[in-house]
């Protein structure tokens, strides 16, 4: 966000735990900017060689080996990502954690 938080995007908001410095937001819910947060990282995915926060695509966001594995054999290409509040993205979808 604009005034240093960081967001954090989870299904339901209203139930995710208080925390200082981050603010919980559905992928539909408005940005800082007024737009829906799903538009803005879809934006940010259009230039994805100006991705100057960072930002992990969505399949080394999580843990299991599972996703390296299914990348490897079958592509980026071809393999997408169930995913909290945001539904079925493509692997290589930039997503915050």
């Amino acid at each position: 966000m604009r005034d240093g938080r960081r967001v954090k995007f989870v299904a339901a908001p209203d139930l995710a735990p208080r925390c200082d410095g981050v603010v919980y937001a559905h992928p539909d819910d408005a940005s800082d900017s007024g737009l829906p947060w799903r538009k803005v990282l879809r934006d940010y995915n259009e230039r994805p060689a100006a991705n100057s926060l960072g930002i992990l695509p969505a399949w080394r966001l999580y843990r299991p080996r599972t996703y390296k594995l299914l990348k490897d054999c079958f592509g980026l290409d071809r393999l997408f990502i169930l995913s909290a509040g945001w539904g079925v993205i493509p692997a290589d979808f930039l997503t915050p954690n």
